[in-house]
């Protein structure tokens, strides 16, 4: 399947004041984005109260808990697993829902200004509406979790090599240039899965129609054909994010203060991620019909162009 794409319209700079123009205007997106950790709590006492584990009398806990001890090792085992299975389950739900629902808005906001590019005012993005926020991440999130945990699978697979360190036995000197060479080409890997992740979670929502391998492909053309203005745009906002973080732990040394680290998982990283997705979304503009063929980035195979705008 090809989708045509518009060439990025300016430098990497431009991208990033595109993508911070659209985060501030629809600064709603940017607090639920902060706020994931309520909801991933509120979902997490919802799923616990759906399951009927509400009705556990709490005054018998630590004579179940001794039970367990006594006669059900395995469970002892198994239940914290499945706790922890649980809470992770309903963490990547959470995100995938406020990622979808966001770039649904970045994407909106980002159309909205175009008629006012190539320095579109703040006001042009301001599109957020928490009834389209909501329907956006309920039609989206699945598509985004199936990104996310494809992506995770082959960035991760060269652990499987590296893993290979910490069986016991005799290791031959094979053994263990195989396993270097893995943990070299994981560092390459994860940085790289990343990138990948995150520009096929913006092009998953822009195309609906497209599958997750669809978006897949068409997410790696697009980050290969315009690497370079890709990497740039997404460092400016992770450096800044950073900057942020180690201003906030000088000022935690220096005040003693142990709360305002905490203020950079509150602050900084909200800012960072919405930041960068909305740049990564001005660099994924779907050609209008009206275009000419000059600014599609070339097709590397597949059905012929679509002219359906994001």
């Amino acid at each position: 399947m090809f989708v045509p794409f518009r060439r990025p319209r300016g430098t990497a700079t431009d991208m990033v004041r595109i993508g911070f123009n659209n985060m501030v205007a629809n600064w709603p997106a940017l607090l639920l984005r902060g706020a994931e950790t309520l909801l991933a709590a509120a979902a997490g006492l919802g799923l616990v109260a759906a399951v009927g584990l509400s009705n556990i009398d709490l005054s018998k806990v630590s004579g179940l808990i001794e039970d367990l001890l006594k006669r059900h090792t395995v469970l002892i085992i198994l239940v914290p697993v499945a706790v922890v299975l649980l809470i992770i389950a309903v963490a990547m739900i959470v995100n995938a829902f406020v990622s979808a629902a966001n770039i649904r808005v970045y994407l909106d906001g980002y159309r909205a200004a175009l008629p006012a590019m190539p320095r579109p005012p703040v006001s042009a993005f301001r599109v957020f509406r928490l009834r389209e926020w909501i329907a956006g991440g309920r039609t989206g999130w699945w598509r985004v979790v199936q990104v996310d945990l494809v992506v995770l699978v082959i960035s991760l697979s060269p652990a499987v090599l590296f893993a290979g360190t910490f069986l016991p036995g005799p290791r031959s000197t094979g053994s263990a240039a195989i396993s270097c060479l893995a943990m070299v080409i994981l560092m390459i890997t994860i940085p790289l899965g990343w990138f990948l992740s995150k520009k096929s979670e913006v092009v998953c929502i822009a195309i609906p129609e497209a599958s997750v391998r669809d978006s897949l492909q068409i997410g790696l053309s697009e980050l290969m054909n315009n690497f370079g203005i890709h990497f740039v745009t997404a460092l400016i906002p992770t450096l800044i994010g950073l900057g942020i973080g180690i201003i906030l732990a000088i000022a935690a040394k220096v005040t003693g203060i142990d709360e305002v680290l905490s203020w950079e998982q509150h602050i900084a990283t909200p800012v960072a991620a919405c930041w960068f997705m909305a740049s990564f979304v001005a660099l994924t503009e779907r050609v209008l019909p009206a275009e000419t063929p000059a600014s599609v980035v070339e097709p590397t195979g597949g059905a012929p162009p679509s002219d359906t705008p994001p």
